[in-house]
């Protein structure tokens, strides 16, 4: 018999996202560094991401989408993200790394003219406007944004959007946590905090780091995802730097009236279960006999 009832504090997302960074895909079949099978760990990811059953509005490939910028790692990326895409009902918004080639990248993912200008792009996913950033430099590790670059967004943003902004830019503007990181740190910040202070930009989102970490930027929340592919090891001694085939995963955000939540899901692989397992129905029927409730998300 049910005791109490409650209305949970939160009700469900207006907007979920998933974040899948640093996939760094090659043309052949052959592992990254002899190492890495760059195929197997999306796959693993994608059909993660499938199985939970979560509502997806779009996924997010935030940079370093290959390793070289070749075009045949971008057609298998593409080959093996959009069916997966297209289960789930989710468009696929794409992002540009330092490894990319924004000729290849226009190409071979955006079926654009093959030029090298930086690709800067708008979404609209119901109402929430999503703009990717192209922070890379060619030939170079670490990033910037422009003056032309934030003129354009600033812009973008003089105009709020429906369920605000979500920035994507795949150099984070913040504090490295691996010393040698700062030699590809995002350069010459200020000129993206004089765009993005006091707009509706709600949260911006990166890679490029091989680590999840949070901070904030002029104001905003600031997410990393880690790479799919390998992680930075910040168990390493602080004097060195090391990489790891592990680690990998991919970021949930979810878009609620107030807040974002970010949360990274890791590829637990095949442990050992701990404790019961819980089926949706489960669960509901617990919330139920609790006489607990949340709210459906908004239409939208």
């Amino acid at each position: 018999m049910t005791e109490t009832f409650r209305i949970a504090e939160y009700p469900r997302p207006t907007h979920t996202l998933v974040q899948i960074s640093d996939t760094h895909f090659t043309a052949g079949s052959a592992p990254l560094h002899g190492v890495v099978d760059c195929e197997q760990k999306l796959a693993d990811v994608l059909d993660t991401v499938t199985a939970t059953g979560v509502p997806v509005d779009a996924l997010l490939l935030t940079g370093d989408l290959t390793d070289a910028g070749a075009p045949g790692a971008y057609r298998r990326l593409r080959k093996l993200v959009e069916p997966a895409a297209a289960a789930l009902g989710a468009p696929v918004l794409w992002a540009m790394g330092n490894h990319d080639d924004r000729a290849a990248f226009r190409e071979n993912l955006l079926d654009q003219a093959p030029t090298t200008e930086p690709i800067d792009i708008v979404h609209d996913v119901n109402g929430l406007r999503v703009i990717c950033l192209d922070s890379s430099i060619p030939g170079e590790s670490r990033g910037e944004v422009t003056a032309e670059q934030a003129q354009w967004l600033a812009g973008e943003l003089s105009s709020p959007a429906e369920h605000g902004t979500l920035l994507v830019i795949h150099h984070p503007p913040l504090p490295v946590t691996s010393e040698r990181a700062v030699l590809w740190e995002l350069c010459e910040q200020w000129r993206l905090a004089d765009a993005v202070r006091g707009t509706d930009v709600r949260t911006i989102v990166s890679g490029h780091l091989h680590y999840t970490v949070s901070g904030m930027f002029a104001g905003i929340p600031v997410s990393t995802a880690t790479s799919v592919a390998y992680a930075g090891d910040l168990s390493a001694p602080a004097d060195a730097q090391r990489g790891a085939d592990g680690g990998g995963g991919y970021n949930l955000i979810q878009i609620y009236d107030e807040t974002v939540v970010h949360t990274a899901v890791p590829l637990l692989g095949t442990f050992a279960t701990v404790g019961p397992v819980f089926t949706r129905n489960d669960i509901a029927s617990e919330l139920g006999r609790k006489g607990v409730h949340i709210r459906e998300r908004a239409s939208t």
